[in-house]
């Protein structure tokens, strides 16, 4: 839950951002300075960061992970935005007197709908990574608590004289962050 609450929190800021951002002007300007101020930290360092100032527990966990997702997030939704601004029904829109707001909703938000779910797989996978990293560092939940970074945490305590405790965590992170990037990279041809 704490990578899809973190997933969602890049994930809408994310795209509102980059498809304004994508659509140029003054507000273009104000928003890329800070993202790409942002884009200079390790998403793991900045959401490290947002825990240490915030304190540690799972929403702040998935406040911090979110928060270090939507920089990036808004880079890929802006470059998709910015290739569709001299498609031939975007200038024909613009021509016929067609308003900003008009276009980002009936041109660009549809056709950029597979980029917005493959890369929000993306940041799915991102987001389980950091927040698994961080619980193992000892800064989600606590222990006892059902995570796995706290599983691999825990496990790591007794991994020399019993390895097999860390396999399963470890392991279920892998097979889901496999299978999550999979479907989001899946387009199926019609």
């Amino acid at each position: 839950m704490i990578a899809v609450g973190a997933t969602l929190l890049a994930a809408v800021p994310g795209t509102i951002s980059g498809i304004l951002t994508g659509r140029a002007g003054y507000l273009a300007n104000f928003i890329s300075i800070p993202i790409n101020a942002v884009l200079a930290f390790p998403n793991l360092l900045l959401a490290l960061v947002v825990l240490t100032v915030l304190g540690k527990g799972d929403w702040t966990l998935v406040f911090a992970v979110g928060i270090a997702q939507i920089a990036p997030y808004t880079k890929v939704i802006q470059a998709a935005t910015l290739e569709l601004q001299s498609a031939e029904y975007v200038e024909a829109s613009r021509s016929i007197g067609a308003s900003s707001m008009w276009i980002a909703l009936n041109h660009i938000l549809p056709n950029i709908q597979p980029t917005i779910l493959t890369y929000t797989g993306i940041t799915f996978s991102y987001c389980l990574l950091n927040g698994a990293a961080l619980s193992f560092l000892g800064l989600g939940g606590g222990t006892g608590i059902p995570d796995w970074g706290v599983m691999l945490s825990e496990g790591r305590m007794v991994f020399r004289g019993a390895p097999w405790v860390a396999f399963p965590p470890g392991l279920a992170i892998t097979i889901i962050v496999w299978i999550v990037n999979r479907l989001a990279v899946y387009q199926p041809q019609l």
